[in-house]
């Protein structure tokens, strides 16, 4: 879907986000992203969408500002012209209320990630925090918690494999969004496994995390 990501990087600062649903899980998304497709610059949710109708694949669903189903219908047939751009003209600015509310919300996730030691998504979890809600509360929390991120026993040791894996995979969350397409997956899988045995005892999470991306590498997209 492509083009979806090239209409929400035009429109994003007017208010248009688009969010992928799939009932498939985190390891095919990812395996298709990396073997078949990694220009992906919005967010894929897991699970499902109830009191939305999918009559075909794939299918799209714009939301309004209020809430309301504006339209509906395969992708390729949208118009930003009579579709689009009339929604994003009643967009408005949030509330203070609104703002603190998701931020808390961004906190919330960060502290997920930190609570699992998977050091480096929280540190680019609380980044995304400060840059989008700099005034917010719980952007002065999330600094407070990027400057005792490492304090932590053993955090340092995690933090750096963690860069590793992330360094050879492209991304924090996913493949890089600019990066081209494996062209050797055996190899990346072989190397991927070989800093999860050379992490097992020192870093832990970052082994285990190693392991998720060499499964992904190895199983080719078909």
């Amino acid at each position: 879907m492509g083009h979806l990501s090239r209409l929400q990087d035009k429109y994003r600062a007017k208010g248009f986000v688009v969010i992928g649903i799939t009932g498939e899980d985190r390891a095919t998304n990812l395996r298709y992203m990396l073997h078949n497709d990694p220009a992906f610059t919005y967010r894929v949710a897991l699970g499902s969408a109830p009191g939305y109708e999918t009559p075909e694949f794939p299918w799209s669903v714009l939301i309004a500002p209020d809430g309301s189903v504006a339209w509906q219908g395969s992708p390729a047939r949208m118009s930003v012209k009579k579709n689009l751009k009339p929604l994003l003209a009643q967009v408005r600015k949030p509330t203070a209320a609104e703002r603190d509310a998701r931020a808390a919300k961004m906190l919330a996730f960060a502290n997920a990630f930190l609570a699992d030691h998977f050091f480096v998504r929280a540190e680019s979890a609380f980044q995304a925090l400060i840059t989008t809600y700099p005034a917010s509360e719980a952007a002065t929390t999330a600094k407070a918690r990027m400057k005792s991120l490492l304090v932590v026993d053993g955090a340092r040791v995690e933090y750096d494999a963690q860069n590793a894996i992330v360094k050879l995979v492209g991304g924090v969350e996913a493949p890089n969004p600019t990066s081209k397409r494996v062209k050797n997956p055996e190899r990346d899988a072989a190397k991927l496994k070989k800093l999860a045995q050379q992490y097992a005892e020192s870093a832990p999470r970052a082994a285990r995390l190693a392991l998720e991306w060499a499964d992904i590498y190895s199983e080719v997209w078909k």
